[in-house]
């Protein structure tokens, strides 16, 4: 994963840019592995070799010691360590994605329900947050453990309050911790960790399979109350209670950075409203 904070032509040289504020990840089987940070750089592709080429300037490099299995035991060995050290100039190779077409994230409306359930029970808990604030490790609980899908965005809750964001870029072996990179906020061991955007999806679709039954409960007695040539005054009713329905699930997923304000209730509040209109309506058509 690379960071460029600026980046223009390098001059007269084609192909070649010069860079600012360096940031380069690398991950080794879902775990962060190395982190090279360059105050300026050159990069240039290598089309031959299908690589991008840097040479960077004023480098910090941070190796870290990964965390390791036991093959008895299956415990997690490694303190997972940092290494630091400085140097004038670094050059290092990044080979860039193949030609072949990858697969597309599926959003969340293209999700089937076992697999929104399962991303709605993936939360996380802040274990580690590295001294630079831009790295942390989450520990997600399950035999076996549940992990977002790469390159997820994910809300940070502390006390039930939004106070950040990461965001997913591999997806680690069975019991390992999950690093990901701190995008908002300032992070603290044991803040909850979560994709509020699918939860609210979720009961989106659980308040639509329940919104049918409070249209109904209003139907029904504006039906025995209008007559025939009254067409035009159930239309433009129907055509309301389908605006209210999808501005407050359009509200409800506006509001997903906005966890404090259970925008997972707020889809349901229509589908109450109408059956309970709907109730009051049927009664007084009843006593009628």
């Amino acid at each position: 994963l690379i960071h460029i904070g600026e980046k223009q032509p390098a001059g007269n040289t084609k192909g070649e840019l010069e860079l600012k504020e360096v940031l380069i990840h690398q991950f080794q089987g879902g775990q962060l592995a190395q982190r090279i940070r360059a105050t300026r750089g050159r990069v240039r592709v290598d089309e031959k070799e299908r690589k991008y080429v840097f040479d960077l300037f004023d480098v910090e490099v941070q190796n870290r010691e990964l965390e390791k299995s036991d093959p008895d035991t299956g415990v997690l060995g490694g303190m997972g360590r940092w290494y630091t050290f400085s140097a004038g100039e670094l050059s290092t190779e990044v080979p860039y994605g193949r030609t072949e077409k990858t697969a597309r994230r599926l959003k969340d409306n293209e999700l089937t329900f076992n697999e929104l359930w399962q991303n709605w029970q993936a939360r996380g808990q802040v274990a580690t947050v590295d001294m630079n604030g831009t790295v942390a490790e989450l520990k997600y609980a399950g035999k076996p453990p549940t992990y977002p899908a790469p390159d997820t965005v994910l809300q940070v809750l502390r006390s039930g309050k939004r106070v950040g964001k990461v965001r997913t870029t591999a997806t680690p072996d069975s019991g390992q911790l999950l690093s990901v990179l701190v995008t908002e906020g300032e992070l603290k061991p044991g803040d909850e960790v979560r994709d509020v955007g699918k939860q609210v999806h979720l009961h989106g679709q659980f308040a639509f399979s329940c919104a049918c039954l409070g249209f109904m409960m209003v139907g029904i007695p504006l039906g025995i109350q209008t007559s025939r040539r009254e067409t035009t005054v159930g239309i433009a009713v129907s055509i309301l209670l389908v605006m209210v329905f999808y501005s407050f699930l359009l509200l409800g997923h506006a509001l997903v950075d906005k966890p404090e304000w259970h925008p997972e209730w707020i889809v349901w509040f229509p589908a109450f409203l109408f059956q309970g209109v709907g109730a009051m309506m049927l009664w007084r058509a009843n006593r009628t």
